[in-house]
């Protein structure tokens, strides 16, 4: 039996075809941006939620209602963690993707972190926000409404396409939040299901290799060994780089680190070193006794 929003949709498209409406219906054979009467009744719809939600999501255009599609698209996201239906997850997806903004993005943070969320719903917020930052909808070897049912490869090189959709808002996002982001993809990367791990590790991409793991390191620590020799441990399971600096001199560097393992390393100068990573301050150690 097919089912009922599948049965609906279709119902609407070929009423649309009879009707000689399907120019103005269709999102893919939009010339123009909608009418205010177009906006007003796609709107109400889609705050109505249901058939009416997913009808005007894959036969308007929402998006192209512009700053006033804004709210309504970030509430439909809030709106859909119980949502389990891939196509209308997806329908709304392709929408929320052509705009840019604080509160789409932080719509779709609220709903990915959300436990009790659904999976395709957590998905589907993971899709928009890569698409926050320049990330397409195309992911190798899964197309459509299925990357939000069939997970992407355990390892090896995947991400969302290089080719960003094409917008109607493009509002600057806040400073950090990309780093924001960061923190819900990895923390999603290393503990979620398989289905949002994989793409929480793919879509990471999108945000560019600038921003280095966000990952708890306050039980990563420095001591001192001997004279000006120190030893860091990073206790946590990723490989990571760690940045080291004597404040009274100025003497810094880096200290790429394994996953819960150690490193010793010598200072040309003497003072108090600080430990850092991502810029923030870890743990500290003072120089030692001389060393045999």
């Amino acid at each position: 039996m097919m089912p009922i929003r599948r049965a609906t949709t279709r119902i609407v498209l070929l009423a649309s075809l009879l009707l000689g409406a399907a120019p103005s219906a269709v999102h893919a054979q939009f010339r123009d941006d909608p009418s205010a009467a177009e906006c007003r009744r796609w709107l109400q719809d889609l705050s109505a939620g249901g058939e009416a939600a997913l009808d005007v999501l894959q036969f308007g255009w929402v998006a192209g209602c512009r700053e006033e599609a804004v709210v309504p698209l970030a509430s439909a996201i809030r709106s859909s963690r119980a949502e389990g239906d891939p196509e209308f997850l997806y329908a709304l997806v392709k929408e929320a993707a052509q705009i840019r903004d604080e509160r789409i993005l932080d719509a779709a943070l609220e709903v990915a972190t959300a436990n009790g969320a659904s999976e395709p719903a957590r998905a589907a917020a993971i899709v928009v926000l890569a698409t926050q930052f320049g990330g397409d909808l195309d992911y190798p070897g899964v197309e459509g409404a299925a990357l939000l049912t069939e997970p992407l490869p355990d390892e090896g090189l995947c991400g969302p396409g290089l080719s960003p959709v094409p917008r109607t808002v493009e509002n600057p996002l806040p400073p950090g939040s990309g780093r924001r982001v960061a923190a819900a993809f990895d923390q999603l990367a290393l503990h979620g299901p398989r289905l949002l791990r994989n793409l929480a590790r793919c879509a990471r991409t999108a945000l560019g290799s600038d921003i280095p793991p966000q990952i708890d390191v306050s039980e990563s620590s420095i001591e001192n060994r001997c004279g000006t020799t120190y030893r860091v441990h990073n206790n946590t399971p990723l490989w990571l780089v760690y940045q080291f600096r004597v404040p009274a001199t100025g003497e810094s560097g880096d200290l790429p680190i394994g996953a819960r393992l150690r490193r010793e390393f010598t200072t040309r100068t003497e003072g108090t070193v600080e430990l850092r990573y991502d810029g923030r301050l870890v743990d500290t150690a003072e120089p030692g006794r001389a060393c045999r």
